[in-house]
């Protein structure tokens, strides 16, 4: 892959970002993504999740990309369902306006690796958002990358750790708390839909998904009893 088609990706990606915000009626998630036979309750911002805060935050540099200055932190948060060490990096871009935050939800059980790695010559993915007048965090999920814990397969713990995330990356300095986001990757969609279908509270305002599966019943195979819902 030559560098052009890279940036291009990259581009077309931010564009589906800041250009084709997916706006989701709440009321209509909630029925796509719950069992008709259970709900799953989720813990309300109330019970935890707007407690939860980066810890040991630590400034690993700053990168001039596209021009824009971005700096870059590593720290971790305390999964509010497991109490699990998750890991976390921020992309900060430093200019004098707050900025949209968007989070990035990676797929399958990758880590955050493929939005953080930067080499031969180019930027990394979230660098490269960040440059474009966005605060990205990434993160890994439980049980994979830097993160503690048993893998959760985006389940309701992984979510539980996302929403708290988000709620976290909400208080950040230069992050405009009313444009806040989400970008998730093939089944990183699980994740993603069950945070905006069980916290409403967070006020997620903007969704992108890269051919995340379109029915609950490709995320959901294979799991509880009937073999399709969990």
């Amino acid at each position: 892959m030559n560098e052009s088609y890279y940036k291009i990706c990259i581009l077309v990606f931010i564009g589906l970002i800041v250009g084709g915000f997916l706006f989701i009626k709440k009321e209509e998630l909630r029925e796509l993504f719950n069992s008709p036979s259970e709900i799953a309750e989720s813990l309300t911002l109330e019970e935890g999740i707007s407690q939860v805060s980066f810890q040991q935050v630590q400034r690993i540099g700053t990168k001039t990309v596209e021009g824009t200055s971005v700096a870059l932190f590593t720290a971790f948060i305390l999964n509010p369902t497991t109490g699990d060490r998750q890991a976390v990096w921020l992309f900060l871009p430093e200019l004098e306006q707050d900025v949209p935050l968007v989070v990035m939800v990676q797929g399958g059980s990758g880590n955050s690796e493929e939005f953080v790695k930067s080499g031969s010559g180019r930027d990394a993915p979230a660098e490269l958002i960040a440059s474009n007048a966005l605060a990205v965090i990434a993160y890994d999920a439980l049980g994979v990358g830097r993160s503690q814990g048993d893998q959760d397969y985006q389940g309701f713990a992984d979510q539980d750790g996302l929403a708290a995330i988000v709620s976290a990356g909400k208080a950040l300095d230069g992050v405009d708390e009313q444009t806040v986001g989400l970008a998730s990757f093939s089944y990183g969609v699980t994740s993603a839909v069950g945070v905006l279908a069980r916290y409403p509270e967070l006020g997620i305002s903007f969704y992108s998904d890269w051919e995340g599966p379109s029915s609950r019943f490709y995320t959901t195979v294979g799991c509880g009893a009937s073999g399709r819902y969990k």
